[in-house]
């Protein structure tokens, strides 16, 4: 599928932009959830 939308025009070329950090809320449930 990524050739393809890549071959079309869809896909831009390199990489994906950085994501976004989490929240902390999100960490903590994370950790908690993974024993960390």
């Amino acid at each position: 599928i990524y050739l393809r939308a890549r071959a079309d025009g869809a896909a831009p070329r390199g990489r994906p932009p950085k994501h976004e950090d989490k929240a902390q809320a999100a960490k903590d449930a994370e950790a908690s959830c993974m024993g960390g």
